[in-house]
């Protein structure tokens, strides 16, 4: 999978930082499974569209549902800013290495 496209999102409150990824092919739960190395996930697959989200170190928690490219990637505590931008280009790296 690869990352096409990389956007910061503004909310409302503004205290919260968020970025979308959009990946070449849709999110599969194969592809959860595979994010699932990384980190703790939580998987919920009896919605409407299977949930999952991720918690990454301290300061990021990554969510998305099976069937979308797109997954949210929310800075949970801005005191880690310095690691932000290292662990979403990790997480990045990890995602691209899965393959179909």
């Amino acid at each position: 999978m690869k990352v096409l496209n990389i956007r910061k999102i503004r909310n409302c409150r503004q205290i919260d930082i968020m970025y979308d990824l959009e990946f070449d092919y849709e999110i599969t739960k194969h592809f959860i499974d595979h994010l699932a190395k990384i980190a703790a996930c939580e998987y919920f697959p009896n919605f409407p569209k299977p949930f999952f989200r991720i918690y990454l170190h301290e300061h990021l928690m990554i969510k998305g549902s099976v069937g979308n490219s797109i997954v949210r990637v929310v800075v949970l505590n801005l005191i880690y800013s310095q690691s932000v931008k290292e662990s979403i280009e990790n997480f990045i790296v990890h995602a691209e290495g899965y393959t179909r």
